[in-house]
């Protein structure tokens, strides 16, 4: 009996296909995830709220080698991301922070992966047992999960009394 393994692997779309990209995945039957901010857009004459991709131009998905490459088909997609030459794969763990993250509406913005900072642990509050990097932004502390596969961080505020320092 072969045993079947899914990673959450990450597509490079073309700009703006993102939702047709996950759209098309599902249809497919592979589990795909999009994650989406609500932003405020204005014209002129108008304002409207409009959901965005968090992180433009990807598209995540749990699957298996063989979806994989049939997934490399799908109408929008440029290619698999790629790091050191093998399929760039996205830890369980950050993909269930980024859901609990965007579950409280909590997001305020993402940024290239910080590279300075203090590894820390939140230790209260709705997002207790969560681990990442604290930042301090324009002045206000942040708190960011990195998805290392991307090289973004997803940042959040945290009161500085509710996180502790990972040593070791």
């Amino acid at each position: 009996m072969e045993l079947i393994i899914r990673r959450w692997l990450v597509l490079y779309t073309r700009s703006r296909f993102e939702k047709q990209v996950h759209q098309q995945l599902l249809n497919e039957h592979i589990e795909s995830y999009l994650p989406s901010k609500t932003v405020v857009k204005k014209w002129s004459d108008r304002r409207k709220s409009v959901e965005e991709p968090l992180f433009p131009g990807y598209v995540f998905m749990h699957t298996t080698e063989k979806e994989r490459l049939n997934a490399l088909d799908t109408s929008g997609v440029v290619r698999c991301v790629m790091f050191n030459n093998k399929v760039a794969v996205v830890r369980d763990v950050e993909i269930e922070n980024i859901k609990r993250l965007l579950g409280k509406g909590n997001i305020v913005e993402v940024h290239p992966s910080l590279v300075a900072g203090t590894r820390v642990r939140i230790v209260r509050g709705l997002f207790e047992g969560i681990e990442g990097v604290l930042a301090d932004i324009r002045g206000k502390r942040k708190f960011a999960v990195t998805l290392e596969a991307l090289g973004r961080s997803v940042l959040t505020e945290v009161p500085g009394g509710d996180v502790e320092e990972i040593v070791g």
